[in-house]
């Protein structure tokens, strides 16, 4: 993936800002030394800060999030090219000099692993797996070169005796060299468990904001901290059969009323009517299933039962005409039309849980239930009202509210007729 989130941008400019500074405190401090002999030595030293820091300055000022990993593989491969020419820089002057001309060889071993941890802490900044290992493989690019390099010498040799190593410069020190290997291979190791521990703790939060957002979506806040307490993983694929009151609302002649509206004025329309109904959801133990153009469809008795769930979703469509009658008076000293909506309600048998593929799972209730649900509420047009439930609901509730019996009503596509209940608010 090329593309960088806000966090990775973020830290790949404080790089790019150290970088600078880095790469401009060694340069100022070359420059204001005396010159060296050959121009190759002093355009390393001098001349290479300078190029590193317009490098950085470019990737700082033109990084763009869409080809991240481009700019990051360039900073990482960029960092050390400079780093170590600048290094060679002052390393060309030993190289020219005649083996019987070095001195203390053996005690410079000493000193080729410590720039080694400060250099590959700075992997952190990546959350790229490639991009840790990749700047780990080159931090050991230049330990592993002056060992080579060093080793190479023909009076070069390990001691382990301290006379031989303190009074010959040629000794490598035997328990140092041991040691800042061992030391180096283990703070590798310690790094690369805080890359890996990284990368789970980034994962398990970001899975977690995701199951935190889908059961925003879908429950209210109570219902979701007890889906949370509970330790379920809402973002696993499972379904069971439960029973289940399934309700659809729609707004009365909504195609004609946004024919006459701007589009912007129709969402605020749609997202203010949406919000009424969810927080009359909400409010009685509902779950919101879906959107569908100016369609809320609402189920009651998901995760779990909540005592009486379909004395729950009547209760519901009842706050919700009241919540939209308020919500009328608003718009009327508003000098704006009312709106009108139907709601259908029908208790049955639902298969109900997380369904989908691995790149998108969301929360649905299928079966019977819900396409009858649907048609309920899309009969209301031929019985001229706003309000219609099935007899399977009615059986469940209790409601002080006149209402009058529809037998035998046929629902299309479907063989078998219902009783359905029209009431007067």
């Amino acid at each position: 993936m090329l593309s960088g989130n806000r966090l990775e941008i973020r830290f790949l400019k404080v790089l790019g800002l150290l970088a600078i500074f880095s790469f401009g405190t060694l340069g100022f401090l070359e420059w204001i030394e005396q010159p060296k002999q050959f121009f190759i030595d002093n355009f390393l030293v001098r001349g290479v800060p300078a190029v590193a820091i317009l490098i950085f300055l470019i990737i700082f000022l033109t990084l763009k999030p869409q080809k991240y990993a481009v700019y990051l593989f360039v900073s990482i491969i960029s960092f050390h090219l400079f780093f170590n020419l600048f290094m060679l820089g002052h390393e060309l002057e030993g190289y020219r000099l005649q083996s019987v001309e070095i001195v203390g060889t053996g005690r410079m071993m000493d000193y080729i692993f410590m720039s080694f941890p400060l250099t590959a802490l700075f992997c952190l900044f990546f959350s790229r797996l490639w991009a840790n290992y990749l700047w780990l493989a080159l931090s050991c690019f230049r330990p592993l070169k002056e060992f080579v390099t060093l080793s190479s010498y023909e009076k070069v040799f390990i001691a382990d005796d301290w006379d031989i190593i303190i009074s010959n410069g040629y000794a490598v020190n035997k328990w140092a060299l041991t040691d800042g290997f061992m030391t180096s291979i283990f703070f590798l190791f310690v790094i690369s468990t805080l890359i890996h521990f990284n990368r789970w703790v980034m994962h398990s939060t970001i899975s977690a904001e995701t199951e935190n957002r889908n059961l925003s979506r879908y429950f209210s806040p109570d219902i979701k901290e007890e889906i949370r307490n509970s330790g379920d993983n809402f973002n696993t694929s499972s379904t069971k059969e439960m029973d289940v009151a399934v309700m659809f609302t729609d707004i009365v002649n909504f195609t004609q009323l946004s024919e006459k509206m701007d589009p912007k004025d129709t969402l605020v329309l749609l997202s203010e009517y949406q919000s009424i109904m969810v927080d009359n959801i909400f409010k009685h133990s509902g779950t919101v299933d879906k959107f569908i153009g100016d369609a809320v469809m609402a189920n009651f008795g998901t995760p779990k039962s909540y005592g009486n769930d379909s004395q729950n979703a009547f209760d519901c469509a009842v706050a919700m005409n009241e919540a939209l009658e308020k919500w009328n008076q608003e718009r009327t000293k508003n000098g704006k039309f009312e709106i009108e909506h139907r709601i259908g309600i029908h208790f049955g048998r639902c298969v109900v849980g997380n369904m989908g593929s691995k790149h998108r799972i969301e929360f649905a209730v299928l079966g019977d239930t819900v396409n009858v649900a649907s048609r309920i509420c899309s009969a209301c047009k031929e019985f001229d009202t706003n309000f219609l439930i099935s007899s399977e609901l009615r059986e469940n509730i209790n409601f002080p509210l006149r209402s009058e019996y529809i037998s035998n009503y046929k629902i299309r596509g479907r063989e078998e007729t219902i009783g359905l209940y029209k009431i007067w608010l």
